[in-house]
């Protein structure tokens, strides 16, 4: 069973509208906490669904579940922004299995906006320093109402989303109250990963397979210890074409480029997985590699089959990198990630050195290249 919610705060008031999609029931709690903490007992096996209800609508359900001021929780994640967990070590008591529709940077209303909806907004102000009228409460429910229909709509468009995060629960034996952990999160549970703190983010490994002699100076430039900072890039030439290598990816294109012949698309499957298993720039804080290569293998024998239990396989080896990057997330290692990242570009590079008798470089990305072949008996070689 589900449940869509959406809180409101402001200095005097509160309210929840939750909106029961299987009963086809809309509950409107409004500055009574005896209701909701009746309302919540009775649901709370269900999964809650808010829109950035992971940073934000939780933290103010649990908080007036717990008897705390809701608008100085509100003040303390919005005006202070800070994340609702630090606020009180409380929260973690309530039990809560809550799913976040927001999955990307864009505001509720902006979304509203693509699907072509009314961008509705309140004309009540969140300021507003006294008890508000019946009027505008009226208002504000109507309004809020309308967020959580919204929330429902854009639940619907992204419910392969939700699919594959039950799939992955389901595929690794997972509790349901993991429901509320991105899937970066997760992928460090599944893994077992333990945080360990270290200071050698630059202290790169780079492939024991690299051959590259034409731009070994691209090379030089990451083992610079003047260019280990995030802010640096290197633009240069490289086949011909303009390219930028940074510490996120590579990218390189001709500009507006027209032709026709036999066009080749080098594309990498899995390719930050497979580095991190050949190697070795998994996270260190995954005690056993040999978990991840299972997954890894998995993924592939059922994709062969064509099988859509493949998917969950998938999401943890591709959250992997990401999560190594993530300071709050048990997989964190930048180094590894930086050897991943980095130790993919040269390796591209290598390869777009080694063609160039072959071919005419036209794009080339973090994980693949575009190229046009001089001929078909090249394509043979």
């Amino acid at each position: 069973m589900i449940l869509f919610y959406d809180a409101e705060v402001f200095p005097h008031d509160w309210l929840l509208v939750i909106i029961d999609p299987t009963n086809h029931q809309k509950h409107v709690v409004i500055n009574d906490a005896n209701k909701l903490a009746s309302f919540y007992e009775k649901h709370k096996e269900h999964i809650w669904i808010g829109y950035n209800s992971r940073h934000y609508d939780q933290y103010i359900l649990k908080g007036i579940l717990l008897g705390f001021n809701p608008h100085k929780i509100s003040k303390f994640i919005i005006s202070e922004k800070k994340p609702g967990w630090q606020y009180s070590s409380l929260f973690q008591k309530i039990k809560l299995y809550q799913y976040d529709v927001m999955t990307t940077h864009n505001s509720l209303k902006e979304l509203e906006g693509f699907m072509g909806n009314d961008i509705r907004e309140t004309t009540v102000s969140f300021d507003i320093d006294r008890k508000l009228t019946k009027e505008e409460i009226q208002e504000v429910v109507s309004y809020c109402t309308y967020d959580v229909e919204q929330t429902m709509e854009i639940f619907l468009h992204r419910k392969e989303e939700f699919d594959s995060h039950v799939a992955l629960l389901k595929a690794f034996n997972l509790p349901l109250k993991y429901i509320s952990k991105t899937k970066a999160q997760l992928a460090a549970v599944i893994l077992k990963a333990r945080k360990l703190t270290r200071n050698d983010e630059f202290d790169l490994i780079l492939p024991n397979t690299l051959k590259i002699e034409k731009y070994k100076h691209v090379v030089e430039w990451y083992k610079d210890p003047n260019n280990h900072s995030y802010e640096k890039s290197l633009e240069i030439a490289i086949s011909g074409v303009p390219h930028v290598f940074a510490w996120g990816g590579l990218h390189g294109a001709r500009d507006k480029y027209q032709d026709e012949g036999i066009l080749v698309n080098v594309d990498v499957a899995s390719f930050y997985p497979s580095l991190m298993l050949e190697y070795d720039f998994l996270s260190r804080n995954v005690e056993d590699i040999s978990l991840y290569k299972k997954i890894y293998e998995q993924r592939l024998r059922l994709k062969a089959e064509k099988n859509p239990m493949q998917l969950p396989f998938k999401i943890v080896l591709n959250s992997t990198y990401g999560a190594m990057k993530y300071k709050y997330n048990n997989l964190y290692d930048p180094r590894q990630a930086n050897n991943v990242c980095v130790g993919g570009q040269l390796l591209l590079l290598d390869l777009i050195e080694k063609l160039e008798p072959y071919w005419t470089l036209i794009q080339s990305n973090t994980d693949g290249l575009i190229g046009k072949s001089k001929g078909k008996e090249t394509l043979i070689k």
